[in-house]
């Protein structure tokens, strides 16, 4: 059971599911592709907020990014998922379907509209944790957005260019596969009376050594080793994000 419960925790991974009589294949956002022995109505009690758009299969609707109508009375309606895969969805489910994704595409403008008023940056060539990061920390805290960087962004130079009030609240520098780029990005970012005080943090792996001690001697405001496993990773980018954003405080700008 805690293999399923590790799956229900990162349903934002998931695209969508495929039933097949007591087993249901998984299809995730990265590509991959696994089969459970769970039906498609356990996975439908244990995610509320997926919808069954047809008798075999169960999408998340957060990657739904166009839906059509039956184009005849009796004719099955489609949406069509991020990865462009096309499902049906069933005659009966269709208003459902449609009035949610809706929905959700209206609540995305919102977001858009309504600007987050703190910003973590998070630079990684991690797509698949820096999508689990982002997710965690704009759900649990929802007046932060993540920004995303991949590990070739000159992080000093674009600080540079934003007006104060857009720096961000904080840094994360996942140095597990870009180590000594983003120790040099850590000491310019330090180095700089501009962007010295904004927390800064060294993500490593768990076999880091060397690293621990060079962030620190960087002026890191911490290091933190990230587990690979996904339930793990979640619980500590919590905990970090818990002290960062709720907990720690910093002196009132002059």
């Amino acid at each position: 059971m805690g293999f399923i419960k590790e799956i229900v925790d990162q349903s934002t991974l998931i695209e969508y599911m495929s039933g097949a009589n007591n087993y249901t294949w998984l299809y995730f956002m990265d590509g991959r592709e696994q089969l459970i022995s769970k039906s498609l109505s356990y996975f439908e009690k244990q995610l509320p907020h997926f919808i069954r758009v047809h008798k075999t299969a169960l999408v998340n609707p957060q990657y739904i990014q166009e839906w059509q109508a039956p184009l005849r009375r009796r004719m099955a309606g489609t949406v069509r998922m991020s990865s462009e895969v096309v499902l049906p969805v069933g005659r009966r489910r269709w208003t459902e379907v449609a009035h949610t994704a809706v929905t959700i595409k209206l609540e995305k403008i919102e977001q858009v509209e309504n600007k987050r008023s703190r910003s973590v940056f998070y630079q990684s060539e991690d797509d698949t944790k820096g999508s689990l990061l982002q997710q965690t920390i704009e759900n649990q805290w929802p007046d932060c957005k993540v920004h995303r960087l991949n590990a070739g962004v000159r992080l000093p130079e674009l600080l540079g260019l934003l007006p104060d009030h857009e720096l961000p609240t904080l840094i994360l520098l996942d140095a597990r596969k870009s180590v000594m780029s983003l120790l040099t990005t850590l000491q310019l970012l330090k180095g700089n009376a501009r962007t010295a005080s904004i927390p800064t943090l060294l993500l490593v792996s768990q076999k880091a050594k060397s690293e621990v001690e060079k962030g620190y001697e960087g002026k890191a405001n911490s290091v933190v080793v990230l587990p690979e496993q996904n339930t793990a990773f979640i619980h500590t980018i919590n905990q970090l994000a818990h002290y960062w954003l709720t907990v720690m405080r910093l002196p009132a700008a002059n």
